[in-house]
């Protein structure tokens, strides 16, 4: 069963494909932010280096469960644009800032308890 065509269902589903594959085009710098900010207190800091090599599963799912929450970004974008009826930058760039700093502060949160004993 499909739903029934509407101009404005036909803006929808041509704005949310849009939308969608725009942010499988941020998810690289995204991940690539995240991974460098572990990166460097993974290489700065022994601890959490020795913590990857005794956990790798639980990183692999910090991992898993940060793409998920990516998935806000453009369900976000796509009910502004509906919202809205129309597409403007700001709709993409804020949501994906707030979402990369928000994803930040979690994945210190996350590797912060290995550093109990050493001045973080």
């Amino acid at each position: 069963m499909t739903a029934p065509e509407t101009a404005d269902s036909g803006f929808l589903w041509q704005t949310a494909r849009q939308i969608f594959l725009l942010w499988e085009v941020l998810r690289v710098p995204y991940n690539l932010v995240l991974a460098g900010l572990v990166g460097y207190f993974a290489w700065h800091y022994e601890t959490v280096m020795h913590s990857f090599q005794m956990f790798p599963g639980h990183y692999v799912m910090c991992v898993i469960e940060a793409n998920v929450l990516f998935m806000a970004g453009p369900v976000v974008h796509t009910y502004l644009c509906w919202l809205l009826k129309r597409r403007v930058l700001w709709i993409a760039v804020v949501p994906f800032v707030l979402g990369t700093l928000l994803a930040m502060v979690l994945a210190v949160a996350e590797i912060r308890p290995l550093f109990a004993d050493s001045e973080f």
